[in-house]
């Protein structure tokens, strides 16, 4: 039995941030802010520093932001 998440589940979460990112034309620093996430944590998410990946609550801000649902985060 494994424990914690996919090795790539982090990536595929980035990716598809990014995405909706690039579809919405919006900054990292905007996101942020309406997302209500320190950039800081935001940027330690990233790099995944202390092995630390978004939690639910911080997907759900910046699904809000971003006006998608998790489950277009989470999924390929």
């Amino acid at each position: 039995m494994t424990r914690g998440r996919l090795p790539d589940n982090h990536i595929i979460v980035l990716s598809n941030i990014n995405r909706y990112m690039t579809l919405r034309q919006m900054e990292r620093s905007e996101l942020c802010e309406r997302s209500g996430i320190n950039p800081r944590t935001y940027n330690r998410r990233e790099k995944r520093e202390g092995n630390r990946d978004f939690d639910l609550t911080e997907l759900t801000r910046i699904a809000r932001a971003l006006d998608v649902t998790v489950a277009d985060l989470v999924t390929m």
